[in-house]
């Protein structure tokens, strides 16, 4: 399913067959990549369904659900330039064979690459396109109890390599900064969606934390 749609994207851009073929086989393989909980194919296809119920055709971008598939597709968990990184691939591979303007491509870049930090980088007409790209990105923040837990689980085992006192202190810092935001959502919708709920998993992982031996 997530092949079949990836393929038909590239097919409607440009890409021949054969392009697609291999820029599935490409972005698939990389998120297989041993090490990888939470950032896989299963947050891809987590934000295109939630984007799908949510968000009508018409009014989102092909430059969205691009950006959706190539913003993880580089993940190490010890560096700060994956963001870049993959924007850099998605830009390269999508301009090899795309139909696309580089205007386009330009707000592809931007949209991964405003996940880094969670920080809109688009104004005017493409800041709507934005705002969905960091929402859905965070949607998981918002998810219901269970969700949540297996969310944490994921990220847990992504930093494996840190003791249990680091990964403490880290994982506090990265999430009382989100709730140190006036909004953690950008967009009305999301908002509406998972505002209420994301500040509730925020504070309990909080002291979850705080009061594990």
């Amino acid at each position: 399913m997530l092949k079949k749609r990836f393929t038909e994207l590239l097919l409607e851009i440009g890409a021949s067959i054969e392009q697609a073929d291999t820029a599935w086989e490409e972005l698939s393989t990389l998120y297989q990549e041993k090490g990888r909980a939470y950032h896989s194919l299963s947050h891809i296809s987590h934000m295109l369904a939630l984007m799908d119920e949510h968000i009508s055709e018409k009014s989102r971008s092909i430059e969205l659900e691009l950006a959706i598939w190539y913003h993880d597709v580089i993940y190490d968990p010890l560096s700060k330039e994956n963001e870049v990184r993959s924007a850099d691939l998605a830009k390269r591979r999508l301009s090899s064979y795309s139909i696309l303007s580089d205007e386009s491509l330009d707000n592809i870049y931007l949209l991964i690459l405003s996940t880094q930090g969670h920080i809109a980088r688009i104004d005017g007409e493409g800041s709507l396109q934005n705002e969905w790209m960091l929402d859905l990105d965070l949607s998981i923040l918002g998810a219901e109890k269970e969700g949540y837990k297996l969310y944490t689980q994921q990220i847990r085992q992504e930093y494996h390599m840190y003791s249990p006192e680091d990964y403490k202190t880290g994982r506090s810092l990265v999430l009382k900064s989100f709730l140190q935001r006036k909004e953690i959502y950008f967009s009305d919708l999301f908002k509406q969606l998972f505002e209420e709920k994301a500040r509730e998993n925020l504070r309990n992982e909080i002291e979850d934390l705080s009061t594990d031996p």
